[in-house]
């Protein structure tokens, strides 16, 4: 006995899923987001910053530790390297030396991208520092989405920026996401014109 013939479904059409073919070099370049790689570095102790040296490129730092109630080596702080990571570190170390377990410094460099190909890139490493107003975005972004335990006054602000963008968090990010939008995080408002 054969089967009886069955009525196509509207979605019958959607099946199987047919898999994107645009090329993995032009993909990220199709939306009008911005994508931005933030590749990290580390982990480092507080005594191996202590050199002013620091590539001015880094442009964020993530400092992890232990929390009571998120465990070991969770992200507690996110901020800009502007004043240089040596500087910038000394001045949190009122909370840094009372940690339970020594704190570890992640770096990171900030880079536009347009394509995946790119990521696999040595050029990467040398992105140079972008402008300042990508940072403030990029870090807030990062605060707003991971809600930092001692961001205290970044967490409880955070505004639109005014446009979408996404970031990607490459390299040793630790236990940040591995991406974060404006999109998700901010909700779709209308961009000023």
């Amino acid at each position: 006995m054969s089967a009886l013939p069955r009525k196509p479904h509207p979605f019958d059409a959607l099946w199987p899923p047919r898999r994107m073919t645009t090329p993995s070099t032009t993909a990220l370049s199709a939306t009008s987001t911005t994508h931005y790689d933030v590749h990290w570095y580390g982990p480092y102790t507080l005594s191996a910053l202590e050199e002013p040296d620091w590539d001015q490129n880094l442009v964020l730092y993530m400092i992890t530790g232990t929390h009571g109630l998120y465990g070991n080596q969770v992200p507690l702080y996110i901020g800009m390297t502007e004043q240089g990571v040596r500087d910038r570190l000394k001045q949190h170390r009122h909370w840094l030396d009372i940690e339970q377990d020594p704190p570890q410094v992640y770096l990171a460099a900030i880079g536009e991208m347009t394509s995946w190909a790119e990521l696999s890139q040595p050029s990467r490493a040398t992105y140079p520092a972008p402008h300042r107003r990508i940072i403030l975005e990029v870090e807030a972004l990062l605060i707003r989405a991971h809600q930092l335990v001692y961001n205290q006054q970044a967490k409880q602000g955070g505004s639109h920026p005014g446009r979408h963008f996404t970031v990607f968090n490459t390299g040793k990010r630790g236990k940040l996401y591995p991406e974060v939008s404006t999109l998700r995080w901010h909700g779709d408002c209308p961009l000023p014109e």
